[in-house]
């Protein structure tokens, strides 16, 4: 029996309508909800909402209410490869163990934070389906384990990419404002900031009502069906640390009360001169979590001031905060490591029904995205669909479940098609 089945299709063209089509022809025979990823430098996003919306509109029954949003990217990510400048299409059939819900809410550089709330608590109270319902497959699990792994929900976030590089606080005040709301134990959360191909202007979101800026779109999932998340980026502490003695804004101006660059270049062994955006994102800076696993955050840097002798980094890092030059490790494994971690979260499905992958925009400047394409179908199968795009940033729980804001990672969602307990 399929509990989820999802097709994934692309048009390097950027043509909804063609990308819907290939989406159906994965088996489905009829659509309750579509995710559709699309680069903004090559496609109108009203033009593309309304495409889509008269192509879903056109494959269900009248009155029938499906599900329907899209995101604008910084390269879109296909079970084929990678893309740039096309439009990726997911479209899902769900059974009574899947309820959905979704919201788009614009003042997010304003207010993250009551963004965050009400973004939360519109979107399930959008749920139509009954998500109790949804969640009974529950019942029938006969291992202890799964109940206890089970979560509820599981909440993707796709906030406006641009809106959180200029206000670097507006991430983490709306992961905030998402927790407070919730007020108890958190369900799985993660997501990836919307992008703009690297212009900078504006990043874009829609549903079948209109398009917005400067957005945060949460989607809720309520189901009893295997699903399961994972984190991972791949590098590895070098072993120099320093403590952050001076900032302003997102510069870092001293190290251990020393010019940031200066400190950062000698640990390298270079001249600052010669510190460029690759050698930053090649050598990002670390935090330690105070976690059992003693994991590790990214944050990344984009250019220095070797006049100021600063390093412009792209999210506020205070004062005190011990940060560590990271190196790369194994990043090709990492692809795979988050594949495995993910669907070792789900349970271990037989059959995987889709997954969605929010990739940093910094990760394909040093393993390109086809690859990690490939790396990804090594792991979950040759002929699982696949959904994503290169993000300005990642959200997701970390090994110990701490929710946090993310650079240079790779955050994944697997949804299985099977229910817990099986």
């Amino acid at each position: 029996m399929s509990y989820v089945t999802c097709g994934v299709g692309v048009s390097e063209s950027g043509d909804p309508e063609e990308a819907l089509e290939e989406a159906m022809e994965w088996g489905l025979e009829s659509i309750d909800a579509v995710f559709c990823v699309f680069s903004p430098t090559a496609n109108d996003p009203d033009e593309v909402r309304r495409e889509l919306k008269r192509a879903i509109r056109a494959r269900v029954p009248l009155g029938k209410r499906f599900l329907m949003f899209g995101v604008s990217s910084s390269g879109e990510i296909s079970t084929e490869g990678y893309h740039e400048g096309s439009v990726v299409v997911m479209a899902m059939e769900l059974t009574r163990h899947v309820a959905l819900g979704l919201s788009i809410r614009e003042g997010l550089s304003e207010e993250p934070e009551r963004v965050g709330r009400s973004g939360l608590t519109e979107a399930v109270r959008s749920v139509e389906a009954n998500p109790l319902v949804a969640l009974s497959g529950l019942v029938r699990a006969q291992d202890h384990m799964d109940l206890a792994r089970a979560a509820p929900a599981h909440v993707i976030l796709m906030p406006d990419g641009l809106c959180c590089l200029e206000n670097q606080e507006a991430t983490a005040a709306m992961l905030r404002g998402v927790m407070q709301e919730l007020g108890g134990p958190l369900p799985v959360i993660l997501g990836g900031l919307t992008g703009d191909d690297m212009r900078l202007e504006r990043c874009y979101a829609f549903d079948a009502k209109r398009v917005y800026s400067d957005a945060l779109v949460t989607w809720v999932w309520f189901t009893s069906v295997k699903c399961g998340h994972a984190i991972h980026h791949g590098f590895e502490p070098t072993g120099h640390q320093f403590r952050v003695t001076k900032v302003e804004g997102t510069r870092i101006l001293e190290l251990d009360g020393e010019p940031a660059l200066e400190v950062y270049a000698d640990a390298l062994g270079m001249e600052p001169e010669e510190v460029t955006t690759e050698t930053l994102f090649t050598y990002p800076f670390g935090i330690q979590l105070p976690t059992p696993h003693g994991e590790y955050v990214l944050r990344t840097s984009v250019e220095t001031d070797p006049a100021e002798g600063s390093i412009v980094a792209l999210n506020k890092i205070p004062e005190g905060v011990t940060l560590e030059i990271m190196e790369p490790g194994d990043l090709e494994a990492s692809f795979r490591e988050a594949a495995k971690s993910a669907i070792q979260a789900a349970g271990n499905p037989e059959e995987i029904a889709g997954v969605i992958v929010f990739n940093c925009v910094a990760r394909h400047e040093i393993v390109s995205t086809d690859r990690a394409v490939k790396l990804l179908r090594s792991e979950i199968g040759e002929d699982v669909p696949i959904i994503g795009f290169n993000c300005y940033g990642e959200i997701g729980n970390t090994e110990s479940g701490a929710l946090a804001h993310l650079n240079q990672t790779v955050s994944l969602f697997v949804i299985g098609n099977e229910l817990l307990g099986r």
